[in-house]
């Protein structure tokens, strides 16, 4: 017959707080990230519903977004809120940078600054 393990309990004492507190900021940017991005999006298509205009099937180049969001372009909007979307991780990894930073993880802050290089590396390209 075969003995069943009992499982082992966890010391939530030994949780190291400030990586508890990273975790609930990582949450908090994802969710207010993504909400603040929706709420764009859903906007920009109700300003084309009102004025019964069409949103465009290609986006606006990123130097442009701003400037047509703020003349409440609907397609402007929606390109904004799909921007915001696409730049609430590099928050969340900006976030993790800084409290690795704090701990001394060194491998970790370089692990973070090689994605943040790459984003940046991307953006540059694109916008050649």
């Amino acid at each position: 017959m075969m003995k069943t393990q009992q499982p082992v309990p966890v010391e939530t004492d030994d949780v190291d707080p400030e990586l508890e507190n990273l975790y609930d900021r990582i949450a908090q940017i994802l969710a207010i990230g993504f909400w603040a991005s929706i709420a764009v999006i859903v906007f920009g298509l109700l300003v084309a519903l009102v004025r019964g205009e069409d949103i465009q099937d290609t986006t606006h180049h990123m130097e442009k977004v701003l400037g047509e969001a703020i003349k409440l372009n609907p397609s402007g909007l929606v390109d904004l809120g799909l921007l915001g979307l696409l730049l609430t991780p590099l928050a969340y990894v900006a976030a993790a940078m800084l409290t690795s930073l704090r701990q001394r993880d060194r491998l970790f802050v370089a692990v973070c600054a090689a994605l943040i290089l790459l984003f940046a590396m991307t953006i540059a390209l694109a916008l050649i």
